[in-house]
């Protein structure tokens, strides 16, 4: 919804609340599992400030390029990062929407 006042212009979102129920919702938990890893984390942090490939992420953070591939892939599951083939290299991006939506997607589930 749009409403303009006074030179401003609001944005509203609307979203339908399910009933609250007493299973952790599935994507909850892949999300929850992603963020509790030290170095997918890092690895996190460093896509937020620019996207980068598995080289550049291996040489910044110290690990091997394997080590690196192994924390996307879960970090993709969890809908954080997402890649694009760029040539022969394969770029990762932190899916900044879905980082944002982490405290609405806790408080989805937390909340009475």
């Amino acid at each position: 919804m749009l409403y303009g006042h006074d030179h401003v212009l609001w944005l509203t979102k609307t979203f339908r609340m399910e009933p609250k129920k007493d299973e952790v919702p599935e994507n909850l938990l892949l999300l929850f599992k992603a963020l509790g890893d030290e170095m997918r984390l890092k690895i996190l942090r460093e896509l937020s400030k620019c996207p980068e490939s598995t080289q550049k992420l291996s040489e910044k953070l110290h690990i091997t390029e394997a080590g690196i591939s192994k924390q996307l892939k879960i970090l993709c599951e969890a809908g954080l990062v997402y890649k694009v083939r760029h040539g022969k290299y394969v770029i990762y991006f932190a899916e900044k929407q879905s980082v944002d939506s982490i405290p609405y997607r806790y408080s989805e589930f937390h909340c009475d």
